[in-house]
């Protein structure tokens, strides 16, 4: 129990938390007793000021003794939502149903985050049967034009975003995401006409902001883009999210001279654990991007003097510095933070440049693999074949863990020439950025935002189909042993785990790399010069696989196949592949994509 002069002291600092200034609330909590109500305040304030981590904590802490349960787990999922953590909010949201102090509009809380973890019909049913006040409420109509939208059901989605925005006419969100469906139909003046009415209400709403400007950048209309995520970042300078978005989109853009300026203006003006997460982002897009490795020294050498052990900054550091300097940045990564996943990962990269790989195979050994599974596989299988290990054979055993086959072309198209020229057509007004991605690698070309399938082109989403018939038939019919990366007790469905398209001009091409984030990977052959590959041995445009991106040692490709239209080439995501420049005055297309098995 709080005696009378600490709950006037509590109900000061709950003042200066709402009035903007989480700081001066945190000041005034101090020396009170550690009880639910002061921890509670203690965790909004700390959120507020991006210490997540310790936020969470005492949000956990909060909770034991607490008269209102519903109210705290509420309001550690919103943090949890806000941080773009929508499976975590998800279950907060849940154990908070039903509990004192959950608010009666919780179900539209939780129905936003299961959207954003991919469970749009859940939260459209969770909405309909579980929230009394749907009809009335414009915020939870908005929620399920969303969950709508995210369900391809873009009829409901309008009529679910009409409805919100009849009842609130000045509803940001709703104008902004109705905008967004007009976009993805193609009815390019009905998105402006909305996102211009949506800004105009919604200036101080972050997420309004940041879902104008990604919304701009997709239509080309770079100057407003560029506004729109810069006034994102004075809502929000703590989002190194934002930070990141920004900075890719203007390396795209061709914005060198703005590139990485962000996060030079706010990291002395954020916390200690927020800046060293700025500084080790900032240096891993300089790192990545052509000649900033100067840059890139700078950063990660600064986060590294705010946390002399951080497994990324000592992991940054020796990846940024100058060749002579190599083996000692790794030394001293290995000494500080060797047991790191992330070190020791970066370490057998190193060594297997070095032509070390007893030492690199060793080093692999002693890493924990989980949720890397496709950079481990990708560098244990160098070290295998610089070994002359059993296992690389099976690991690249092409005949069987790769595919070459066409796709069907859908009843309605003639001929498939026909349905890839449709294709085609419907791609091409998404080739916007003057660049490649910063951290993509692709040389010479274009590639779209986003993913590929967030339109509503019958085109583009019947090209879907067609390309996952063809890997759910390659994925069923696979067969391989225990232990090997592609081996699972019982299979389940495949899901997209990206999808984009590729305009590559004449001297383009993709560096050799693999895909960390899918379980096999593919490339659709959309349009190939026909120049390609015609003379005796001629690799240039074609697809090789095998070949590790070493600076130090050269390992051939295995195999270089010629690309053909219409055809669906398929590949384990841990497999090295790339494609080497070629000469042409036609342009080489390609709808690349990843698979992941569904949940």
């Amino acid at each position: 129990m709080l005696t009378p002069a600490q709950l006037q002291t509590l109900s000061a600092a709950a003042a200066a938390y709402r009035s903007g200034k989480p700081k001066d609330a945190l000041g005034q909590l101090k020396g009170l007793p550690q009880v639910s109500d002061v921890l509670h305040l203690r965790a909004l304030a700390l959120s507020a000021m991006g210490e997540i981590s310790e936020a969470e904590d005492t949000f956990r802490k909060a909770l034991k003794g607490a008269a209102r349960p519903g109210e705290i787990l509420t309001n550690h999922a919103n943090m949890l939502a806000r941080q773009d953590e929508p499976a975590k909010a998800a279950a907060l949201y849940s154990e908070a149903k039903g509990k004192p102090g959950a608010p009666a509009n919780l179900a539209v809380s939780y129905a936003k985050v299961l959207v954003a973890a991919d469970q749009p019909e859940e939260a459209a049913r969770m909405l309909a049967e579980d929230y009394a006040g749907l009809a009335s409420d414009a915020s939870a109509q908005n929620v399920l034009g969303t969950a709508f939208k995210s369900a391809e059901r873009f009829s409901e989605a309008r009529q679910a975003y009409d409805r919100s925005i009849a009842l609130k006419p000045d509803h940001a969100e709703a104008l902004i995401n109705r905008a967004h469906l007009s976009q993805i139909e193609g009815k390019r003046d009905a998105a402006n006409a909305d996102l211009t009415v949506g800004v105009q209400h919604g200036r101080s709403n972050l997420g309004v902001v940041l879902a104008a400007a990604r919304h701009l950048s997709q239509d080309g209309q770079t100057d407003a883009a560029h506004a729109a995520y810069t006034h994102a970042l004075r809502l929000a300078p703590q989002r190194a999210d934002i930070h990141a978005e920004l900075n890719r989109y203007l390396w795209e853009i061709g914005r060198r001279d703005a590139f990485l300026e962000s996060y030079r203006q706010v990291k002395d003006q954020v916390s200690a654990d927020l800046r060293l997460k700025l500084l080790v982002e900032a240096g891993s897009l300089a790192l990545r991007a052509e000649d900033r490795e100067t840059t890139a020294r700078e950063f990660f050498a600064e986060a590294a003097s705010l946390a002399p052990d951080h497994p990324y900054a000592l992991v940054g550091v020796a990846e940024a510095a100058a060749d002579q300097d190599k083996e000692v940045a790794w030394s001293n990564a290995v000494r500080l933070a060797g047991g790191h996943q992330e070190v020791g990962l970066g370490y057998a990269w190193f060594l297997l440049n070095r032509g070390r790989a007893e030492e690199a195979e060793a080093t692999l050994n002693a890493t924990d693999k989980t949720g890397a599974e496709q950079l481990f596989f990708a560098y244990d299988s160098t070290a295998a074949r610089m070994l002359g290990r059993e296992r690389y054979k099976t690991y690249y055993d092409l005949d069987r863990v790769t595919a070459v086959r066409p796709i069907s072309p859908p009843g309605r198209f003639g001929s498939l020439e026909s349905f890839l020229s449709a294709v085609d057509e419907a791609l091409d007004p998404l080739f916007q950025r003057a660049a490649a991605p910063v951290d993509q690698t692709l040389f010479g070309g274009q590639q779209t935002a986003g993913s590929l399938w967030e339109t509503a082109n019958p085109v583009l989403l019947e090209l879907r189909e067609a390309m996952m018939a063809v890997a759910q038939s390659f994925w069923d019919e696979l067969s391989v042993e225990e232990g090997h990366p592609l081996y699972r007790t019982a299979k389940r469905r495949l899901g997209f785990g990206g999808s984009w398209a590729v305009r590559l001009t004449s001297g383009g091409g993709h560096t050799d790399h693999i895909h960390p984030n899918g379980l096999f990977s593919s490339a659709h052959y959309l349009r190939v010069p026909s120049d390609i590959g015609t003379e005796e041995g001629a690799s240039a445009g074609c697809l090789r696989l095998g070949r590790p991106n070493l600076e130090t040692i050269d390992l051939p490709a295995e195999r270089v196949i010629r690309p053909e239209e219409g055809t669906l080439i398929l590949f384990p995501s841990y497999m090295w592949h790339g494609v080497e420049a070629f000469e042409s005055e036609k342009v080489r297309v390609t709808t690349p994509a990843d698979f992941v098995e569904r949940a």
